[in-house]
């Protein structure tokens, strides 16, 4: 008898193991200049552009992934003149609204450590994919020194709760 309980209670030790394994491992990925650390669902890949945001051509880096259906990225856009963030942070949020879809939603979030321009933000926002499938987004802009920094979540399966583990895992490093 206490065998067989022995291997009832592996088996449902094991089923819920089984059960919480994630489709998103999470893990910590530091920017290039060393001022921001967060949480990434998948190992992302490095590019860089260059870009026309807010009157000129400018370097960006990105950090990519695809994960659970769903693409997630880090965008760096580093400014010649501290002057330049506020009107960097809204052109990303435009190009993104007009890019992702419908914004639902944007408003301001507290991230210690980031800068007051632009002020952080987050926008939610849906769209219907060519093959007619809704996608929905998640977008966190902010600043950060010399840099302004876009967080992005984008998919059809993109729960709340992934959107909110990736963009409430910033944190500004020293």
């Amino acid at each position: 008898m206490a065998l067989m309980s022995r291997g009832v209670v592996l088996c449902v030790v094991w089923v819920g193991l089984a059960a919480c394994s994630p489709d998103l491992n999470w893990r910590d990925v530091r920017s290039d200049d060393g001022r921001l650390v967060h949480w990434f669902p998948c190992r992302p890949v490095q590019q860089v552009r260059t870009l026309p945001l807010a009157g000129r051509d400018r370097r960006v880096e990105l950090r990519v992934c695809d994960a659970a259906g769903a693409s997630w990225a880090q965008m760096r856009v580093e400014l010649e003149r501290p002057d330049e963030a506020d009107a960097v942070g809204q052109v990303l949020l435009q190009a993104s609204a007009a890019k992702l879809g419908t914004v639902a939603a944007v408003r301001p979030v507290s991230l210690a450590g980031a800068s007051r321009t632009p002020g952080p933000a987050r926008a939610t926002m849906q769209r219907r994919g060519p093959d007619g499938r809704q996608l929905r987004a998640g977008v966190l802009v902010f600043g950060v020194g010399g840099a302004v920094y876009q967080l992005t979540a984008l998919g059809e399966a993109l729960t709340e709760e992934s959107i909110e583990t990736f963009m409430a895992s910033v944190r500004v490093m020293p």
